[in-house]
């Protein structure tokens, strides 16, 4: 630590002091979990704030039980151990194993909406607030052209406004306060003295450890700017409110649209991670002569990423699923009719409950990333005693310790990435 951020971080180093002559075999277990009452009553009264909401809006605001107990949390180590009938070796193994549950926003009534300033009708209390990009969906042109709207759906295929109080997207419950995790070690410490001139030792190191974060889900963040006004998902109540003219249909001319809707369908962003670590030590010790001793190691490391990212959408699939046309009376992407996407698949996100698991499939591409970081390590360092020799400070109680060293290191990352993630589709 103190060679990479200097000295001052000397106070924080923390040494791991391993057991050297262990023997027998110890088994730790351990089991806990969260438990919380959700009774919070301070400044601006959330849990009332919720429950208004959740009258306009119960999909979306939920309060949570009274008496809460999440976040269980597993973990068992077995450690063994033993020594030669000669005292000068000693082999030490463990295994361990650990899981951990999630612990859901949702679950804490001060985190169960997102909570936004004090509106003028109740200037005292906290308000549930949420995102724009909402479900149904907020459709609008932000005044880009025509009239100035905010529309969300309604039953059988309308158009209702969009009212921020009521239809904002609540996307703070479904977020991670703990994230599920699980892992698994392994490892063994091992060291045999030939003589006072050579101690060998090694050190094997192995972890497996796999977590899941989650976010609150995706969409179209107002990506497309436009609609052609004979989209034929479209009904003539929407196209009107919109300001489609029936030129505009009969002409397939474009209006000023945007988009933001939620993939609650296809549920919350998850970004699975998981790494494997691999650690090898291999090394010689001992005593050169009277007052000088010697240490020779070498490691090899490698952690491997491998890393899936869910429920995303991509923003060019988004475009062309939003630009339909009608061909036989069937919508149907327009970039399957010039043939530049024959996959496509129509989004309909203009009725309630007309989003298909087709067009799910079609728009959210899991995104893949790996990599791994290796190190490699040669090392050798000799301490002396200079004392021995006459060389000592008259206030010093010792002689004058020296200590010498080399090392060569070399290391390599390396990410992989498929083309939706590194161009940020």
């Amino acid at each position: 630590a103190s060679a990479v951020y200097g000295s001052d971080a000397i106070a924080g180093v923390v040494n791991f002091i391993m057991r050297r002559n262990f023997e027998g075999i110890e088994i730790d277990a351990q089991y806990g979990f969260n438990q919380h009452n959700n009774d919070y009553d301070g400044v601006g009264n959330l849990r009332a704030e919720i429950q208004r909401r959740a009258a306009t809006n119960p999909s979306q605001f939920v309060l949570p039980d009274d008496n809460v107990q999440d976040g269980e949390s597993r973990e068992v180590t077995l450690t063994m151990g033993v020594s030669s009938p000669d005292g000068k070796g000693n082999l030490l193994a463990y295994a361990g194993y650990r899981n951990n549950n999630p612990i859901l926003q949702a679950g804490r009534d001060y985190s169960a909406c997102t909570i936004a300033n004090p509106v003028a009708a109740r200037p005292t209390t906290y308000a549930c607030g949420g995102s724009g990009t909402s479900f149904p969906g907020q459709f609008t042109n932000f005044g880009t052209g025509g009239p100035n709207y905010a529309f969300t759906v309604g039953p059988n295929r309308t158009f209702i406004p969009y009212v921020g109080d009521v239809n904002a997207y609540n996307y703070g419950p479904i977020n991670y306060y703990q994230r599920p995790d699980e892992r698994y070690t392994l490892g063994a410490f091992g060291r045999y003295e030939i003589n006072e001139h050579a101690e060998v030792f090694t050190q094997l190191m192995f972890n497996d450890y796999s977590s899941v974060a989650q976010i609150a889900p995706s969409g179209s963040f107002f990506n497309a700017s436009t609609i052609n006004c004979d989209n034929p998902l479209l009904s003539a109540q929407q196209s009107g409110a919109i300001g489609c003219s029936a030129a505009d249909i009969a002409a397939g001319n474009s209006v000023p649209f945007y988009i933001g809707r939620r993939n609650v369908e296809g549920g919350g962003r998850q970004d699975s991670l998981n790494y494997e670590s691999y650690r090898a030590v291999v090394g010689v010790r001992g005593l050169i002569t009277e007052g000088w001793n010697y240490d020779l190691a070498a490691q090899f490391s490698r952690v491997r990423l491998s890393r899936t990212y869910l429920n995303d959408f991509s923003v060019t699939r988004l475009t062309r699923a939003t630009d339909v046309v009608s061909v036989g009376g069937v919508p149907t992407c327009r970039s399957v009719v010039d043939g530049s996407d024959p996959n496509c698949v129509p989004y309909d996100v203009f009725a309630l409950g007309g989003v298909t698991q087709a067009a799910l499939d079609y728009l959210q591409i899991p995104l893949v990333q790996t990599g791994e970081t290796t190190q490699q390590v040669v090392t050798a360092a000799i301490t002396g005693d200079l004392g021995q020799y006459g060389i000592q400070s008259p206030y010093a109680a010792s002689g004058i310790k020296v200590a010498f060293g080399a090392e060569y290191r070399r290391d390599y990352l390396g990410s992989t990435t498929d083309a939706a993630f590194a161009s940020g589709d």
